[in-house]
């Protein structure tokens, strides 16, 4: 009877564990993964930052906000689930713990009265020290169990207390709220998971931002198979040694942060995720496009139009870059992003700085070279790990704008 009695309890709990992690593999189904999740609030916030300046329709930020809200609302019913399922999981738990303690008690006052004087024999069918061992191994799975729902719980409780608080407030703040709260759901369901063995794969950030208009000037696309190289334009040209170069001006780093600090934040974040559409649409020069140099200012690098750089990051041509110590770079666009722009995570970077280099590397750039390079030019550097990316902006005169015209690799 007692081992009958012991089989069912545990398979009584591992039935419940069943329930809960099929209730934390809903509550994943309907959020998605918490990365991808957080990916995507990030770049819906982003756009909001970017579309609600003076001059800017607030059609679109409407949009997000709705589509924002339809996703909060669906995180929410899956919590809602996963709280009521935890709670049922609880009292199970406590029911099954109490009934174990009870059932220990009597197996202990059995054997205190089997050890008294004149007692008589213990009858043999009665749980000995080897059942109650066993007795004290379910009873530590149980009180362990029952330990991680409460703690799971807690979590859930102080989640819905959160809801509760932000039920008034409005707009895509409560969105930014809601991937804090989703990552600290993903770390308590972890805690409950790692048992089971279960686990979530992480899902790939999309491009994100509409595509940008087909112009019908493309200067850097290749034809028939082969590479175009734009000429150089005499800005372009670093003087030659020993001849004066052009007097240098840029505005000073505090300046400079104030008019693009913004800008290049979400560069740098369009640019991890390879949205280049979005890039082309808003952030790569309209009239100069953009330059992409793989070794500071020594190699020659490439430009490509604002609207062609989309469709080279999909093609396998290779282009050519420049040389390297006499080598001539040539690769299709995915291997150069690879390689010389996000060859490490730039977005890590605490602080970037403006209109002033940290670091020189051995290609010997500095501020000085940049502004007789782009004259007039603003631009921000990354720094991480002997590695530096910097993003040049240049004003177009036609809305008075900052945009990006150049990336530098420089290690």
């Amino acid at each position: 009877m007692h081992e009958k009695n012991l089989s069912t309890l545990l398979g009584q709990i591992n039935t419940e564990l069943k329930e809960i992690e099929a209730a934390c593999q809903s509550i994943q189904g309907a959020s998605g993964d918490a990365g991808a999740f957080r990916e995507k609030m990030e770049a819906w916030m982003n756009e909001a930052g970017e579309n609600n300046g003076p001059g800017h329709s607030t059609e679109e930020l409407c949009q997000l906000q709705k589509e924002a809200m339809a996703h909060w609302k669906q995180m929410e019913a899956s919590l809602q689930e996963l709280h009521g399922s935890t709670l049922d999981l609880k009292r199970s738990v406590q029911e099954r713990t109490g009934f174990l303690k009870g059932y220990l008690e009597v197996g202990r006052q059995e054997a205190r009265i089997g050890a008294e004087p004149g007692s008589g024999p213990v009858d043999s069918r009665e749980p000995g020290s080897a059942n109650r061992q066993q007795d004290g191994a379910a009873y530590a799975q149980v009180f362990m169990v029952n330990e991680n729902q409460i703690k799971t719980l807690s979590t859930l409780d102080g989640l819905r207390e959160y809801l509760n608080g932000l039920s008034g407030l409005h707009g895509i703040w409560l969105v930014g709220i809601a991937a804090g709260l989703l990552l600290n759901l993903a770390l308590g369901l972890a805690l409950l998971l790692r048992g089971a063995g279960a686990g979530t794969e992480p899902a790939l950030p999309g491009d994100a931002g509409p595509a940008p208009a087909v112009s019908e000037v493309e200067r850097s696309r290749p034809s028939d198979g082969e590479t175009e190289i734009l000429p150089a334009s005499p800005a372009d040209v670093a003087p030659p040694p020993g001849q004066p170069a052009p007097s240098a001006s840029l505005l000073s780093p505090k300046s400079a942060e104030k008019l693009i600090s913004a800008r290049a934040g979400y560069a740098l974040t369009y640019l991890k995720n390879k949205s280049f559409s979005r890039l082309g649409a808003k952030y790569f020069h309209p009239e100069k496009g953009v330059h992409f140099l793989p070794e500071g200012l020594s190699a020659e690098g490439h430009q490509f139009a604002a609207n062609v750089v989309e469709k080279a990051a999909s093609s396998t041509t290779a282009y050519h870059w420049g040389l390297s110590e006499a080598s001539l770079i040539s690769m299709d666009f995915q291997k150069y992003y690879g390689r010389y722009i996000f060859d490490v995570d730039y977005t890590k970077e605490r602080e970037a700085r403006y209109n002033e280099l940290s670091f020189a590397g051995r290609y010997g750039l500095s501020a000085d070279q940049l502004a007789r390079r782009f004259p007039d030019c603003l631009f921000a550097e990354y720094h991480r790990s002997g590695r530096s990316l910097i993003l040049v902006f240049e004003k177009w005169q036609q809305d008075g704008g900052w945009y990006l015209s150049a990336v530098i690799h420089n290690q």
